[in-house]
């Protein structure tokens, strides 16, 4: 009967811990939790600070402590010192942390006014007892945390509006500024305008005292800026100093570009010609014509493009691109660029137009415009060659005589060159001969003396004759030709007059020295009468 009830009880427990095993079963089917250490961590997610913090700032940080281990901790001791940026230094007394139920401290902490906007940390230090896996206890068990911390630098005072007139070069110009107060209330506010460049000036007072600006509150500024005549157009930055103080009379500083666009009026022209030669002639070539172009305007040009553009008597030479790539030519600055011209052998004297298309952006904006230069064209001397040759044959004397008739503009010493050829059978006495100085209209003559090689070949050569000139230190040049006929034979009864003449030359000299000789043969009879 014993055993019975001692087998009985048995059961009854045995069935109790059957029960309290269930319990501890999952409904999902999962297996039973493991006994795990005491573990005492920093719930990141759940921790919190102040935000938008400035150095010089205080605020408060939350921290939740969590448990991981399902054994609990004991004697939690918190510690969080202060690092050179952020001053905390507070210790903590926490006691226990069980399995799920976490701990929240919330303390102070104040940021240096020297600290560095960005990223901080601030390391936290946790000691407690706890026991592990096995329930033993473990003593003074030490883990280390970086906490991190952001330090903003957005102002307390911002920008909320801004409002200009349009800014000329040579003008004045309204700065309407709307200050707003982002966050806790700014006292002593002082407000600076100072331009960086001396083309710019303030006019009246460049400082502002504003003094107190409420949480959200806006207070609106108004400056009046000169703008220099010789400034070039562009955008253009004026710095705003904004200095305040918090309610712990911490010094802030703020700075803000203000922005304005600075725009004048651009004016390309052309502000100087040059040609080479200097006097350009009918029927010149690749004739120079060197032009300065020069932004006299106010405001840069992109993109300048400057082709030449040819009416009569002007022709486009073609050995050169008649188009001139500039680029971008800012306010008051310039490039010369040289073109190319041929001219009409036509062309009469006087002043003739040549223009010149200017393309360019201002801004976005395309422009075109045209600029109209002058240039002088002055009629050259011109000769009219008219050669008259005497008989020629091999072994001869000849005689040419050039008649030369000036057509163009008056020239002085007008000379005739001749341009003999190796394969001429022609000796020149004198090559050149010198005429004179002849006016338009005006006839010289000029008489050129050869001889003719013995093995000269009967046929007709044509001789280069240059015409040439001076006027106004410039010499002028007309090229032309005269035509020689050499016969194949001498004429008639000229090929026994030389004989004859110099049996005559002969004689001549005979007689002259006989008489001579016989003068001087005769004594003079001093004292003696006849």
């Amino acid at each position: 009967m014993k055993n019975k009830k001692i087998f009985a009880w048995i059961c009854i427990i045995a069935l109790i811990g059957l029960a309290e095993a269930q319990s501890y079963v999952v409904v999902s089917g999962s297996s039973l939790p493991t006994n795990t250490q005491s573990n005492l961590v920093i719930d990141y997610d759940l921790s919190k600070y102040d935000q938008n913090l400035e150095p010089g700032d205080i605020g408060t940080l939350t921290l939740v402590i969590k448990n991981t281990g399902t054994q609990d901790a004991t004697d939690v001791l918190l510690n969080i010192p202060s690092t050179p940026k952020i001053r905390i230094d507070k210790r903590f007394f926490i006691g226990s942390v069980k399995y799920g139920a976490p701990a929240t401290v919330s303390l102070t902490y104040q940021i240096a006014k020297d600290a560095e906007v960005g990223q901080h940390s601030i390391p936290i230090r946790l000691t407690y007892d706890g026991k592990d896996s096995d329930g033993n206890a473990i003593s003074n068990i030490q883990t280390n945390y970086d906490y991190p911390l952001k330090v903003y630098g957005n102002p307390k005072l911002s920008i909320k509006y801004l409002q200009a007139d349009d800014a000329k070069i040579g003008g004045d110009v309204t700065l309407k500024v709307t200050i707003m107060n982002m966050k806790t209330n700014a006292f002593n506010t002082v407000a600076t305008l100072s331009p960086q460049t001396q083309l710019v000036t303030v006019l009246g007072s460049n400082k502002q005292y504003i003094g107190e600006i409420d949480s959200a509150g806006t207070i609106e500024l108004t400056y009046i800026v000169h703008i220099s005549d010789t400034l070039e157009s562009g955008a253009y930055t004026i710095p705003l100093k904004l200095e305040y103080e918090n309610k712990g009379h911490i010094q802030h500083t703020e700075t803000f570009d203000i922005g304005v666009y600075v725009s004048g009026k651009p004016d390309i022209g052309i502000t100087e010609v040059t040609t080479d030669p200097q006097e350009a002639n009918p029927g010149d070539e690749d004739v120079e014509v060197k032009v300065k172009v020069e932004n006299i305007g106010t405001q840069e040009v992109k993109s300048l493009k400057v082709s030449l553009k040819t009416s009569d008597p002007f022709m486009e030479s073609k050995s050169y691109l008649q188009t001139k790539d500039l680029g971008t030519v800012k306010a008051g600055h310039s490039s010369t660029v040289s073109f190319y011209v041929d001219i009409s052998d036509t062309a009469k004297e006087g002043i003739y137009d040549l223009d010149f298309q200017m393309d360019y952006l201002v801004g976005t904006e395309k422009t075109q415009k045209t600029e109209t230069v002058r240039i002088v064209i002055k009629e050259k001397p011109d000769f009219k060659v008219e050669a008259q040759e005497t008989a020629s044959y091999p072994g001869s004397m000849s005689k040419m005589d050039v008649k030369v008739t000036n057509t163009g503009k008056d020239c002085e010493s007008v000379t005739v060159w001749v341009l003999k050829k190796t394969d001429h059978p022609f000796d020149f006495d004198d090559k050149s001969q010198l005429i004179g100085d002849l006016d338009s209209g005006e006839t010289g003559e000029a008489l050129l003396e050869y001889s003719v090689k013995e093995n000269a070949q009967a046929k007709e050569y044509l001789l280069p004759l240059e015409i040439r000139c001076s006027k106004d230190n410039k010499v002028y040049i007309t090229t032309d030709k005269a035509k020689i006929t050499v016969d194949g034979r001498k004429p008639d009864g000229e090929s026994n007059m030389f004989l004859p003449a110099l049996v005559v030359l002969v004689a001549a000299l005979l007689t002259a020295a006989w008489i001579v000789k016989k003068s001087l043969g005769k004594k003079p009879q001093n004292g003696r009468k006849k």
